[in-house]
C-alpha cells in the first residue's frame, strides 16, 4: 500500500506559495533587522536574513508597498544556515494592515 499524504501535503504547501523577493523589516527584541522575504504563503513566509533566530521566538515582520503597511506576528519555526545568512520559516499568527494615505488630487 502506497501512502502518498506527505508528498500530496507537500505539493500543496509548494503550490500555494509565491516567489516573493523582496526587502522588509523584521523586529526582533526591539531590533530593526533587514530580511529578504524569498516566498509567501498563506500561512508563513521563507527568509533570509544575517541574524539567527531560535525556533518557538516570536518576530514581527513588517512589509510596505504603495498600497501600505503589513505588519505579521510570526513564529520561527526553523532556522537553518545558508553560507552567512540564515533560511527561517515563519509562521503567521496574526496581521495587521496600514493602508497608506494617497495625496489628494487638486481639482
Amino acid at each position: 500500500m502506497h501512502n502518498s499524504s506527505a508528498s500530496d501535503f507537500s505539493s500543496k504547501r509548494n503550490s500555494q506559495r509565491l516567489e516573493f523577493g523582496e526587502s522588509a523589516v523584521m523586529r526582533y527584541h526591539l531590533q530593526d533587522i533587514p530580511i529578504k522575504v524569498l516566498d509567501m504563503g498563506i500561512t508563513g513566509f521563507g527568509i533570509h536574513t544575517e541574524m539567527a533566530v531560535p525556533v518557538g521566538s516570536l518576530v514581527e515582520i513588517e512589509i510596505s508597498d504603495d498600497s501600505g503597511l503589513d505588519i505579521y506576528q510570526c513564529l520561527c519555526v526553523f532556522c537553518n544556515q545558508d553560507g552567512t545568512f540564515f533560511h527561517i520559516g515563519l509562521e503567521i499568527k496574526e496581521q495587521e494592515s496600514e493602508l497608506a494615505f494617497l495625496p489628494l488630487e487638486n481639482e
